[in-house]
């Protein structure tokens, strides 16, 4: 059996941040959000010695804000800068030209997944940690590498984390730099040690539905070529050599130092996620959310496929017959989630018809019936998922008092409380489950057309001859199920009294076949 999860979710703009404009007095070029000494920096990382270091290089304006950001949405963004290598516009860079100082992004190429390795960017404080001989040999390798001709580029990023990048934006901070205002040099260090970086918090939310949410070890070091490795609760989640490889439904890059949580997540997927390189550990505690949902998923080793709790969209519900209807709700990571009726019932007012909400009780009055007959259970199927279901033993005929019947639409609403919505930064959530139940009366003599063969003394039944029943129905009912959507044969297989002798004789007869036409059906029993 598999595990269930919740749908995609979401799409943000972003625009507010990608438009952030810095209270810098410089006037020679556009920082954005980053500072004069990340702009420098990248410019000369020359100046950088031995050891690790760290600058300013987010305004700190940018990061007091994303800071209140809910804890699911700081997991999904990722901003900081381009290095491109270059003379081309910021709109239009391309990866492999390019070093990215950012804290992530989706489409990070080998050499920048190694780069993260070398440096790592907190958004929660804007600090760019790095180790200053490791990441000045590097620049100084991809500037020889790529050999710009004339000038390098200095852009701003902005994304949200996704394999279809719902949102990306770049943005230009100097466009054309000169070559000869630029330095980029190696520098000798034996030293192979890492360090974590400090302030990165241990807590990430992710919200299942999200496409594809990164977590990058925040460990960094002087050598790229260092081993990074990420445990599982406890289990290495071993690569394949492949630039990703899925492990028990997440991936993990061939760099070893990232893990990357994909849509068709559940609940299973919480817990402790530890990387290590060098002699240095650090672990991330992982909580998986997923808001309530009656479409999902479900995840069985590295396959998934669609299941439903919907409602039907239409039930018919027969005069006297048994009925029953329900929906499934499933979530994560909650304790507020409610699974509520609603019922809405068509009534006639000043000759135009209307759909009134209603109440349980108000809905068994409208229909005359009571909770012996008509009543509703709400069950906890599993730990996160919860059931509503609406039994009828008995259809109540339609109420001659009102002239009603118990034709009505019937929802399933499903919330949780303010505490748990605001965090994925929504004040309110709700989903909503519908469908409409159809009542079918009870068909009396007068509603059939019999054929008068159908005597067995005229034509002369038996085992050894067989017969030939033929009925059909008044042309007023035809129209009636026409317009609720049910076929002649379908109705009549439906109901069960209607059904006795048939079945009766389906015990006795060798063969049954039955012709539908638009009025008419037939039962011929063969020898």
């Amino acid at each position: 059996t598999g595990e269930l999860v919740s749908n995609r979710l979401f799409v943000w703009s972003l625009d507010a941040i990608s438009s952030f404009s810095s209270a810098s007095t410089s006037t020679s070029y556009k920082k954005r959000f980053l500072t004069d000494a990340a702009v420098n920096y990248m410019k000369k990382t020359s100046t950088a010695t031995s050891g690790f270091d760290s600058i300013q290089f987010l305004e700190p304006a940018i990061s007091r804000v994303l800071k209140e950001a809910p804890d699911f949405f700081k997991a999904k963004m990722n901003l900081g800068s381009i290095l491109y290598f270059d003379a081309g516009s910021c709109l239009t860079f391309q990866m492999g030209k390019s070093i990215m100082f950012v804290n992530y992004n989706s489409k990070l190429d080998d050499d920048n997944q190694n780069f993260q390795k070398l440096m790592k960017l907190n958004i929660d404080d804007g600090k760019l940690w790095y180790s200053a001989c490791g990441l000045r040999n590097e620049v100084k390798r991809f500037y020889d590498e790529k050999k710009p001709a004339t000038s390098i580029g200095i852009c701003s990023i902005v994304s949200f984390s996704g394999e279809v990048e719902p949102y990306q934006n770049t943005e230009a901070v100097e466009q054309r730099v000169p070559i000869s205002d630029t330095s980029y040099s190696t520098c000798v260090s034996s030293d192979k040690a890492c360090e974590v970086v400090p302030g990165i918090s241990p807590n990430v939310t992710i919200l299942s539905g999200m496409d594809f949410t990164a977590i990058v070890c925040p460990i960094i070091c002087n050598d790229k070529t260092e081993v990074f490795r990420f445990y599982r609760n406890d289990v290495q989640m071993v690569g394949s050599g492949d630039e990703w490889t899925y492990v028990d439904g997440l991936r993990i890059s061939r760099t070893g130092n990232i893990v990357e949580f994909p849509h068709t997540l559940s609940n299973r997927h919480s817990g402790v996620y530890r990387c290590e390189a060098g002699s240095k550990s650090f672990s991330f505690k992982v909580k998986v959310i997923s808001l309530p949902q009656f479409q999902t998923e479900t995840f069985v080793s590295d396959s998934h496929a669609k299941i439903t709790g919907l409602l039907p969209p239409k039930v018919y519900a027969i005069e006297k017959e048994y009925v029953s209807y329900s929906c499934i709700v499933n979530f994560a990571s909650l304790e507020t989630v409610k699974i509520e009726p609603v019922f809405y019932f068509v009534e006639t007012v000043g000759g135009s018809q209307s759909w009134t909400k209603m109440t349980l009780d108000e809905f068994r009055s409208k229909v005359n019936t009571d909770g012996s007959n008509f009543f509703l259970n709400a069950t906890s199927a599993g730990k996160d998922s919860k059931r509503l279901t609406a039994t009828v033993r008995r259809v109540p005929p339609v109420y001659t008092t009102y002239g009603t019947n118990f034709s009505h639409r019937f929802v399933c609403d499903v919330s949780i409380d303010r505490s748990e919505s605001m965090m994925v930064g929504m004040p309110t959530y709700k989903v909503q489950s519908g469908g409409d139940v159809v009542f079918i009366p009870r068909l009396t003599r007068k509603q059939f057309v019999l054929n008068p063969n159908n005597n067995c003394s005229v034509q002369g039944c038996g085992f050894s001859k067989g017969a030939f029943f033929e009925f059909s129905l008044t042309d007023e009912f035809m129209a009636y199920l026409t317009r609720v959507g049910v076929d002649v044969e379908s109705y009549l297989r439906l109901d069960n009294d209607l059904l006795d002798n048939v079945k009766i004789l389906f015990n006795n007869a060798s063969e049954i076949s039955t012709t539908n036409a638009p009025q008419r059906l037939a039962y011929k029993i063969y020898p």
